[in-house]
């Protein structure tokens, strides 16, 4: 199996490990509101959370589960439910624990939620069927609610990937899921595509007609082609209002394996055929390498994402720190997207190898070892402030959130990696 984009973040994360420290509580730091134990409740928590409208907030573990060891089990998805007063506790419920056969496991992205209130996401690896010889590339999974009189969640998987001689499919999906207005979902994976082990693609898949009681129907809308095209996606894509996709990946662009690029899918003319890329930007390495964020729209149409890698102005990230960047759309005649680098994370700082981040009024909000919020100040200059942790609120954050069931609220509520009492990663408020 093809570890490459896992590689990849732990590689993130490793750099983010060697800096953490400790740090003493103050007003505004991060607050963990869960701490994993290492056991059947999951440990290591990823990606992105996302909220219902009672102000659950829905993750997953990569780790833990079965077993009684935060090393046994291949994750969890849980739910997490606030306190019925305000001083009280949150509280989890593990809504499946993955066995990495014919389910998958290690899922390594958060969750999508549609209105109907199902739960979707992804495992890097598992998926076997008896017919596919014990090698297994990876699921899309759906958790529905509970029906009246029952407390069990639905597990169903609706997608297996199987990329195969003479067949074309993605494999080991590290990325969190898109949903559009009609129920269909959008996601990449990290390899397969055109061949086994290369290069990544972008899919879609389509639900059963109604009553919904057949198959979910996959269709590739791009295979990645290597080299100066873009290799292994780790983030998932983000829709403009036209119907267009956008996202990132770790490798490819201008000199093959480096540094990575972002990209554009544009949807058929008439709904039929293939979709078309296009390459918004390559990334050189002295702006920023391995971009493994999402990508966020403000108002304007300009795109934010961060990449993991590249030059800094410290040495401890012997490739550099990390760099948050802005691409505005074309303008005055040019047919070209313009980029620039917004900020160079040091190495001299905490803050570094952002993997996330959020837009909301001005501001771009982040995940980067530490909490950061970047502002504007001039054409060409931002400025950031850094939050860091106490480490037993938690310690390499990877997401951001906001909960839209509390009205006026305005804290985010984020996923910890590791820290926590017990080591083995937290769920987190945070207010700014």
């Amino acid at each position: 199996m093809n570890f490459g984009i896992r590689d990849c973040l732990i590689g993130a994360l490793a750099t983010l490990g060697a800096i953490v420290g400790g740090s003493a509580a103050r007003a505004g730091a991060p607050v963990a509101i869960y701490t994993f134990q290492g056991g059947s409740d999951g440990s290591f928590p990823v990606g992105n959370l996302v909220a219902d409208p009672a102000g659950n907030l829905y993750g997953a573990t990569e780790a833990g589960g079965t077993g009684g060891s935060e090393f046994i089990g291949y994750g969890t998805v849980f739910m997490l439910s606030p306190p019925a007063i305000q001083s009280g506790s949150w509280t989890e419920a593990v809504l499946y624990r993955f066995t990495g056969a014919a389910d998958g496991g290690i899922p390594l992205a958060g969750l999508a939620r549609d209105a109907s209130g199902n739960i979707y996401g992804t495992t890097l690896a598992g998926g076997c069927l008896p017919t596919c010889n014990g090698q297994g590339y990876g699921t899309v999974f759906k958790l529905a609610p509970p029906k009246l009189g029952s407390k069990n969640w639905q597990f169903t998987t609706i997608w297996r990937f199987q990329p195969r001689y003479g067949v074309q499919d993605g494999a080991e999906p590290a990325a969190p899921l898109t949903l559009d207005g009609s129920g269909n979902l959008y996601g990449t994976t990290g390899s397969g595509g055109i061949r086994v082990g290369c290069c990544g693609t972008v899919f879609e898949l389509t639900p059963p007609p109604p009553p919904g009681s057949g198959p979910w129907g996959e269709t590739l809308l791009y295979a990645f082609g290597g080299n100066s095209d873009a290799v292994s996606p780790a983030a998932g894509v983000t829709f403009d209002a036209s119907g267009n996709l956008y996202g990132t990946a770790a490798y490819g662009g201008l000199f093959g394996d480096c540094c990575g690029v972002v990209f554009q899918l544009s949807p058929p003319v008439g709904h039929s055929g293939p979709w078309n890329e296009t390459i918004l930007h390559r990334f050189s390495g002295r702006d920023g390498r391995r971009p493994v964020s999402n990508l966020v729209f403000d108002a304007a149409g300009n795109l934010y994402g961060a990449a993991a890698l590249g030059e800094g102005n410290g040495d401890i990230c012997q490739q550099g720190c990390g760099a948050a960047f802005e691409l505005s759309p074309p303008a005055g005649g040019s047919t070209s997207w313009s980029e620039q680098t917004i900020y160079r994370f040091p190495g001299a700082t905490t803050a570094t190898s952002p993997l996330w981040v959020l837009y909301q009024a001005g501001t771009l909000y982040g995940a980067a070892g530490e909490l950061f919020a970047l502002t504007p100040s001039g054409k060409r200059y931002w400025n950031i402030v850094v939050t860091p942790f106490e480490i037993n609120q938690g310690a390499l954050p990877q997401s951001l959130a906001t909960d839209p069931a509390v009205s006026g609220d305005s804290s985010f509520y984020g996923v910890a990696f590791k820290g926590g009492t017990s080591g083995y990663g937290t769920i987190f408020s945070w207010t700014p």
